[in-house]
């Protein structure tokens, strides 16, 4: 079976959806970097888990959710990304 192929709109507006979220969640709780490597994967990590509960949800909202968790996900590893780009991050 062939997959259907993602289109650069897609693309687009999936990242468009991730910088806007990026900017809400900075304005909300600042542009401090991740200090350690454990934060990092500790932000990444609670965003996966919230994403295994979206896709193992019965409710009527689970792909909008679903979304939301994949979003948040990019999100937090553009941040730790950025972060490790300062290079300050304690390792």
């Amino acid at each position: 079976m062939e997959r259907v192929q993602v289109t650069l709109t897609e693309l687009k507006r999936a990242s468009d959806d991730v910088q806007q979220m990026t900017a809400t969640r900075l304005a909300q709780k600042g542009s401090g970097i991740f200090v350690s490597s454990h934060e990092m994967l500790g932000a990444i990590t609670e965003e996966h888990v919230e994403l295994i509960a979206a896709v193992t949800s019965r409710s009527h909202m689970r792909e909008s959710a679903i979304r939301h968790e994949l979003i948040g996900i990019a999100v937090s590893c553009i941040i730790a990304l950025a972060s490790y780009e300062t290079g300050a991050v304690e390792w």
